[in-house]
């Protein structure tokens, strides 16, 4: 079943045994990702992945983790295996990516939902995700991000 998020644990690094804060440039990104836009275009795709996605089935990961997963791996040119090992690893990653204490998924679930997400989707995704960077300055006007795919 899709769900979109998991529920907020504002205690998370809180409980970290150090004092942790996101970079700036990963900060900015954080805000950009909450954008409810972005969100409803990857819910929307995955809801259309299968016939009862929105009512049966079991709890699949969340919209906005696979949503994160898939720019932190390209915003770092990660493979998903990377990916997924990074942020088993890293408090930092599974905060950014809104994991906090849940299993993260493995790298053929992460490359088989990032598979669902339609092509006119990741481009509007993309057009998204540069103009709000740009506009934050987290990259330069000139910046060229077409790469930016999540397959």
């Amino acid at each position: 079943m899709l769900i979109i998020a998991y529920p907020c644990d504002d205690g998370f690094f809180a409980r970290a045994p150090f004092d942790y804060q996101l970079d700036p440039q990963m900060a900015k990104m954080d805000e950009l990702l909450e954008d409810e836009r972005l969100i409803l275009r990857v819910s929307l795709d995955l809801a259309h992945s299968a016939p009862h996605a929105l009512e049966t089935g079991r709890q699949a990961t969340p919209v906005e983790v696979k949503l994160r997963l898939a720019v932190l791996r390209r915003l770092n040119s990660w493979s998903y295996r990377q990916v997924e090992d990074e942020v088993k690893g890293s408090l930092k990653w599974r905060g950014f990516c809104h994991i906090y204490g849940h299993d993260v998924p493995d790298h053929s679930t992460i490359q088989t939902r990032e598979a669902l997400v339609a092509p006119k989707t990741l481009h509007a995704l993309n057009d998204l995700v540069v103009q709000q960077a740009q506009t934050a300055s987290i990259t330069p006007a000139s910046s060229d991000l077409t790469g930016f795919t999540m397959t």
